[in-house]
């Protein structure tokens, strides 16, 4: 079973903390719905926060059946840090770093 370093959790509680743009409420990009896929990797962040360890999510991760994981989501946020606002970028950094930390736990 994996641990959460104090690092990955520092990132997670920010990410959870963090403000969410109106572009990602209301918007679908790229045939995204860009809530869907925040709303997702938001309850799997909280949810590893909390418990600290991995557990239910250990299948789902490694399967990579988890929405954030496809590619066309992670470029959208590449492509959405194009923008001019700030907000949107450290929503954009934050999802990316998170999606990075569980992928890495998805190869373990």
């Amino acid at each position: 079973m994996n641990i959460i370093s104090n690092q990955e959790r520092k990132i997670f509680k920010i990410f959870i903390e963090n403000k969410i743009p109106e572009i990602i409420k209301w918007e679908n990009i790229n045939e995204l719905d860009l809530m869907e896929h925040y709303e997702e990797l938001f309850n799997c962040s909280s949810n590893l926060l909390e418990s600290k360890i991995f557990g239910v999510y250990d299948n789902l991760l490694k399967e990579n059946k988890l929405l954030f994981f496809n590619k066309k989501y992670k470029q959208t946020l590449l492509e959405l840090l194009e923008k001019d606002d700030i907000d949107l970028k450290i929503h954009c950094y934050l999802c990316l770093l998170v999606i990075t930390i569980l992928e890495k736990y998805s190869k373990q």
